[in-house]
């Protein structure tokens, strides 16, 4: 019995620290996207400046956290509470990591309901709407902002996953404007960046 527990333990360990790699790199293909793809562009125009979106798994105090800015979306490398401190928005221990009560005007948050709805969304056994039509996320703001979000996600998951699994994500028919080659490239050069912002936070700190 331990050691099946042990096994157990052992997977959503391995998941949960999956899930969190992944997400960084679906981040990044994110801000390249909201730059680059005209659909992930169109769909982000209907989000105020500033305007902060949370993806991560229920109970994690660091979900990747993007921010929509007027050349494209930004990798906020700040603690969850610290961002909606900033935002004014209700924290508390009690609300497992999650904002709870928040304003739909500044900040969206997707939560995946555990560390297994995490893995299969993210390793693209389901796609977003599969995902929440399983009542796998938990979604904390406007359902039309977070419908909008996920397609952006659906879109940028179609450059970076394999090939073989595009037929899960893409209509039928339906191809890429970007190549995905230059989706990758260009992401390279975004973690980079990202290096960068995180020695100067902690140079701040």
């Amino acid at each position: 019995m331990e050691e099946i527990k042990d096994r157990i333990l052992k997977k959503r360990t391995f998941q949960r620290k999956g899930v969190g790699a992944i997400l960084s790199v679906l981040g990044r293909g994110l801000k390249v996207c909201s730059k680059t793809d005209k659909l992930v562009k169109q769909e982000l125009e209907s989000f105020p400046v500033d305007f902060v979106f949370a993806v991560g798994i229920f109970g994690s105090r660091h979900p990747l956290i993007l921010q929509n800015r007027v050349d494209g979306l930004q990798h906020i490398h700040e603690s969850f509470a610290s961002v909606c401190q900033k935002l004014s928005i209700p924290y508390s221990l009690t609300s497992r990591f999650s904002a709870g009560k928040i304003e739909p005007e500044k900040m969206l948050e997707i939560r995946f309901k555990s560390v297994e709805a995490g893995w299969r969304m993210v390793t693209g056994q389901l796609s977003a709407p599969q995902a929440y039509a399983r009542h796998d996320l938990i979604i904390i703001g406007e359902i039309s902002k977070a419908m909008a979000f996920l397609r952006c996600i659906e879109r940028t998951e179609a450059y970076l996953m394999p090939q073989f699994m595009l037929k899960r994500i893409l209509p039928k028919g339906e191809k890429l404007p970007q190549k995905r080659l230059k989706i990758w490239w260009k992401m390279l050069h975004t973690k980079s960046e990202d290096n960068h912002q995180k020695r100067q936070l902690k140079g701040e700190e």
